[in-house]
């Protein structure tokens, strides 16, 4: 589900973008997704992480988890995929991101995703706000990325 901070909703498609002239400071775009265990599995094997927290469910006990966590950076894919798609879309280049991780989640977590736009700068850059939030509303995570916009 995509939901639009702004008047002009969004029109879904392969090649969607909203082009830095009408890119509004105060715009943002909310996305939910949901953190299953075997992407958790699938990302772990594609960085080849084999016994941590994050593949092992004895090591997450550990830690005081009742299973395996997300990795953090892993997240971050939920952020550029919404920014890559829907705010400003696609051509979209990711200049910076800084980030702050603020809780850990867990497999089958349903998160969302608010992209807000903070400011417009020279050779169409934008700064974001990026944050997660997890079904109960708590921060996940939160920071600011800049972007330079396709158009």
């Amino acid at each position: 589900m995509v939901v639009y901070g702004d008047k002009m909703g969004g029109c879904m498609s392969e090649k969607h973008y909203i082009s830095y002239a009408d890119i509004q400071i105060g715009q943002f775009v909310e996305r939910e997704f949901v953190l299953h265990r075997q992407d958790i599995l699938d990302f772990s094997k594609f960085i080849d992480d084999r016994y941590s927290f994050h593949v092992k469910s004895e090591a997450a006990n550990l830690l005081g988890f009742p299973d395996i966590i997300g990795h953090g950076v892993h997240l971050l894919v939920f952020i550029s995929k919404t920014i890559g798609e829907e705010l400003p879309g696609f051509g979209t280049l990711y200049l910076s991101q800084e980030v702050e991780f603020f809780r850990p989640v867990q497999s089958e977590t349903k998160l969302l995703v608010r992209i807000t736009v903070l400011e417009k700068g020279s050779n169409r850059r934008i700064k974001l706000r990026t944050e997660i939030f997890d079904s109960l509303d708590n921060p996940c995570i939160s920071g600011v990325g800049v972007v330079k916009a396709f158009k």
